[in-house]
């Protein structure tokens, strides 16, 4: 395959998987009605830098709907972008907005009562839009320009980034040409090979060995494609990057991204031990039954030779297609697609047994086993219990289908055996576990951990690191206090056994490093929080410790969260791209739900560990760790407790130290067991309770 050839197989690749018909420019919604306005021009601009892109989105509106009316501005964000700043344009004067600690005002969203307005404007807008309702009205035939900025890790496969923007306005957009203008430039330390879009072939590309851009300009009907620009690397190997900023006075932030040569041979790939447990429950009639069968299908359909799979269908009881995963042969997997053409829907719901009689199978210790588990169900699962039986460190991916799913049972579930929870509706099932298995068909490297030999680093996200696979990157962010040369180690574990890969990497010691760093660690710790909040009750004090953290980072950084939102300032907000808000933010709500300061994983000043300056190592922990911390002068009588404890808020294991220890320096060896049995893989919380005063941090157990 020629390089041109592959560049547009990877283009039509993203857009079979990644695109709802949305808009460019966002629109306007009339308060109250059904009534909708698009864009008249559209104007973007965007900077990628290392594959982070910041976007700024001018659309300008005209009001023809015949009166003066109150309006929001709805735009289908991305989940990945995290939007920076917010302001518009109107009379000749830009008007700013803050951030503040409240959530988006969703019913600005609201298709005017009409349920069938509402299902298109609720599948226009997708699952993470950006809404701003403006407090005064826009007069009958004013105009309004609105100023969106928003940042964005690019998807990176097979050596190819991808830039994607919505041009589609769909049933809104009819008979309406909108004027679009688009200029990307690129800047990348690897040596760019070849930059193009099959979307849109008058778009105008230039690159050298490290820069490009890509620019149009043209009026667009309704019925315009989205876009998509897609740039390839050169790539050998197991390629490391890290880009870092380190502004005045703070701790140092990083971003480092790992991928795998994307031409690995066959005998380089990790084979599969693959299970498909699929609820067949009387509730998964019809779509969904149907659905998860075909999901099922497309995965074994997709097997490497040297891989092996099971199904394991359930009800009130589980069954199985064979006692153990057998190999990928072709008569096995066409019985195993004659058993899936079976399967009916009947019965109850047994979650538990289901995923015990999945984790029991034998499976070989050089596999990377998976379990991809979908149910529509809600029954009571002993979390503590799956743990403890998945000793053979199987990943579980979850998948709930409908509205009714337990959604912090699963994504519990999930994130106790390093998996993903995602949550479908019935009509995007089979394609989203398809393109999910595409992700995970070629593990490279398993039980993947980092370190660095200089830096002092610490709060790395994700929290549980997820493999590495052919095709694919692998993420991780953090924080360090001391600058200069490193040596950045992943281990794990290969085909060839126990594998620790250096590469020499660099942590800059000013603000002159790359500014947008630390907002893409502070959405990464968002994310993180999020999915924890997802695993405790709803109002729980863990709940509202992480809600409360959230809104912190998000006035802090200066980016959109789930639980913040923009607000009308006096003055046009200032420059967003470093690390503050830089908007004002910093002071706007810290008091509501649960907004300021919180106990539980701040960070730099305000970190819980900030004065303790704890270290973990090796973390994730596999049998032992050494935890390292400097205590402070404490107060006569004052005691020390250190306490692990899982998610639920259970203390599962106390570490020894002495009764009345000093100030100064500690070091205390711990075996990762509690009540004298290993603990199982998952996440859990080190609690330091030093006279009244409660500090925590954040430790992974993997096995």
């Amino acid at each position: 395959m020629n390089r041109s050839t592959r560049l547009i197989f990877l283009l039509l690749s993203f857009l079979a998987i990644a695109w709802h018909s949305s808009s460019a420019g966002g629109v306007l919604k009339v308060e109250g009605k059904n009534t909708v306005v698009v864009p008249v021009a559209v104007e973007v601009r965007t900077d990628v830098r290392d594959q982070i892109a910041t976007t700024v989105l001018r659309a300008t509106f005209t009001n023809r709907t015949g009166a003066s009316a109150k309006m929001a501005y709805l735009f289908p964000m991305g989940l990945n972008a995290a939007v920076t700043q917010f302001r518009w344009l109107q009379n000749g004067v830009w008007t700013g907005a803050a951030l503040v600690g409240k959530p988006q005002d969703t019913a600005a969203a609201s298709g005017g009562g009409n349920v069938a307005a509402d299902t298109t404007l609720r599948n226009y807008l997708g699952g993470s839009p950006f809404i701003f309702p403006f407090s005064e009205p826009l007069p009958r035939d004013s105009t309004i320009t609105v100023e969106l900025t928003y940042m964005e890790l690019l998807r990176y496969s097979s050596r190819q980034i991808a830039y994607p923007l919505p041009l589609n306005w769909g049933s809104y957009g009819k008979g309406k040409g909108v004027y679009v203008s688009f200029l990307m430039n690129i800047t990348t330390a690897k040596k760019l090979v070849a930059i193009g879009s099959t979307t849109h072939p008058d778009l105008k590309t230039e690159f050298s060995e490290h820069t490009a851009s890509a620019a149009f300009e043209t009026r667009l009907n309704a019925d315009a494609s989205n876009l998509l620009v897609a740039y390839e690397v050169a790539q050998d190997n197991i390629d490391l990057t890290l880009l870092s900023a380190k502004p005045d006075s703070t701790d140092g932030y990083f971003i480092m991204l790992a991928e795998p040569n994307p031409r690995a041979a066959n005998n380089e790939i990790i084979s599969k031990a693959f299970t498909f447990v699929i609820d067949i429950s009387g509730s998964m009639g019809g779509e969904k039954l149907v659905q998860a069968k075909e999901a099922a299908r497309y995965c074994i359909q997709h097997l490497n030779a040297q891989d092996q799979f099971n199904i394991i269908p359930f009800n009130e009881q589980p069954t199985t297609f064979r006692s153990d995963p057998i190999p990928a042969t072709a008569e096995n997997i066409a019985q195993g697609l004659e058993f899936i053409k079976g399967l009916r829907a009947r019965g109850g719901t047994n979650i538990q047994d289901a995923l015990l009689l999945a984790l029991g199978q034998q499976m070989s210790p050089n596999t990377a086993k998976v379990i991809i588990f979908l149910t529509d169900g809600i029954a009571p699962v002993d979390q503590q219990k799956i743990q403890h039986a998945n000793n053979q460190g199987v990943r579980i991916h979850v998948f709930g289908i409908g509205r009714d799913v337990d959604k912090t049972m699963l994504t519990q579930l999930a994130a106790n055996h390093d998996g993903v929870s995602d949550f479908l509706d019935n009509d995007s099932v089979s394609n989203r576990i398809g393109a999910f298995y595409q992700k995970i068909k070629d593990p490279l490297l398993q039980n993947i951990s980092v370190s660095f030999t200089h830096g002092d680093v610490y709060d790395l996200y994700p929290l549980a690191l997820p493999d590495l696979y052919v095709g694919e990157q692998l993420v991780v962010v953090g924080r360090y206090r001391d600058p200069g040369e490193s040596v950045a180690h992943l281990h794990g574990r290969s085909v060839l056994g126990q594998e620790d890969l250096a590469y020499n990497v660099t942590f800059v010691g000013d603000g002159n490093g790359e500014l947008f760093v630390p907002k893409i660690w502070a959405k990464h710790r968002m994310d993180a929080l999020l999915v924890l909040m997802a695993g405790v009750k709803e109002n729980s004090n863990e709940w509202k410790e992480y809600r409360g953290e959230i809104i912190r980072l998000s006035l802090k950084y200066g980016i959109l969260s789930p639980y913040s939102s923009f607000a009308q300032t006096e003055n046009p907000p200032a420059d967003t791209t470093g690390t503050g808000g830089g908007n004002g933010g910093g002071n706007n709500g810290g008091g509501n739900n649960g907004g300021g300061t919180s106990s539980v994983l701040p960070d730099d000043a305000q970190r819980s560990d900030a004065g303790l300056h704890i270290s973990i190592s090796p973390h994730p922990i596999t049998t032992s760790a050494q935890i390292s911390f400097t205590l402070p002068e404490l107060p006569p009588g004052a005691s020390v407790r250190i306490e692990l404890l899982d998610l639920a808020g259970q203390v599962v294991a106390t570490l020894a130290l002495d009764e009345s220890p000093a100030a100064g320096p500690h070091t205390v060896v711990w075996d990762a067991t509690a009540n004298g049995a290993y603990l199982p893989s998952g996440t859990y919380l080190l609690r330091f309770t030093i006279g009244e005063e409660i500090q925590t941090r954040l430790v992974i157990v993997q096995r």
